[in-house]
């Protein structure tokens, strides 16, 4: 049973009571839609604002913190080896084996990062792109702030 079953349905019989009672779930039934419209446009409305401020994390922003993040834990890993023999005293063989491990680590890192370099490179155009667009709107707004302050006499 539906809700318009239970709004409508031509084969009952509908007293006044049922009548009331109907208008009240069709009540809250619109108020209820009403709410999750005025969140959606809260939502919009928070979000041109975060980019209008500048506070938005832009992907290029993004992709610079995962590239940095990336190469501190490379060099983590390739010091690895080091780290060993100096805390626990890896034998030579023992040193060698964790080199060729972390070697072959990285290795496989960089091979499966490799896939993904297309579309690094076009996320850093997009991202430049809407950089450029949002200061280029910077700009426009700010001459039209000067202009109609030059136009007042300020």
């Amino acid at each position: 049973m539906g809700i318009t079953d239970i709004l409508y349905n031509p084969n009952q019989d509908i007293d006044d009571e049922e009548l009331a009672r109907r208008e009240r779930i069709a009540t809250v039934l619109l108020m209820e839609e009403r709410l999750k419209s005025q969140q959606l446009d809260n939502i919009k409305r928070q979000l041109d604002l975060d980019e209008r401020s500048g506070t938005m994390c832009y992907i290029a922003t993004a992709l610079a913190e995962c590239n940095r993040a990336f190469a501190l834990n490379v060099e983590e890993l390739k010091a690895m080896p080091v780290d060993l023999q100096r805390k626990i005293g890896l034998t030579p063989q023992q040193y060698k084996g964790v080199e060729e491990y972390v070697r072959d680590l990285l290795d496989r890192l960089y091979n499966k990062i490799e896939l993904n370099l297309d579309s690094t490179e076009e996320i850093k155009a997009r991202a430049q792109l809407a950089s450029s667009a949002s200061v280029a709107q910077s700009q426009r707004i700010q001459s039209k702030t000067a202009g109609k302050k030059k136009a007042k006499g300020e």
